[in-house]
């Protein structure tokens, strides 16, 4: 195999998009990214207290398509703020529920 100069360069510009426990809005979520070409990972975290299975899966985004990859959410689920805990990395606050300020209709009609 031929190397570029870009073969060892790596870039890291995937950001915590948001924080889902239940698998099946997970799922739903994945489907809508690959239909709507939304570049994604998924980190599988599994805490047991006791007998029960407490799993968290984070998204990962890249972060030029943040904004796109809300809009996707929002369009999927009805109910994403009671399913869905959104990072605010841009403030530095962490994790914590926000809503969506721009206009979704319209970063949806361009996809």
């Amino acid at each position: 195999m031929i190397e570029s100069k870009y073969t060892h360069v790596r870039v890291n510009n995937e950001i915590e998009l948001c924080e889902i426990s239940e698998r099946e809005v997970k799922e739903k979520i994945e489907k809508a990214f690959v239909r709507n070409g939304v570049s994604f990972f998924i980190k599988w975290k599994r805490e047991r207290s006791g007998h029960r299975d407490n799993s968290k899966y984070i998204i990962f985004v890249n972060q030029h398509q943040r904004q796109k990859a809300e809009a996707v959410i929002h369009a999927v689920l009805e109910d994403a703020n009671d399913n869905v805990i959104f990072a605010d990395s841009q403030m530095g606050k962490g994790w914590g529920i926000r809503k969506i300020s721009h206009n979704l209709s319209a970063l949806l009609s361009k996809m």
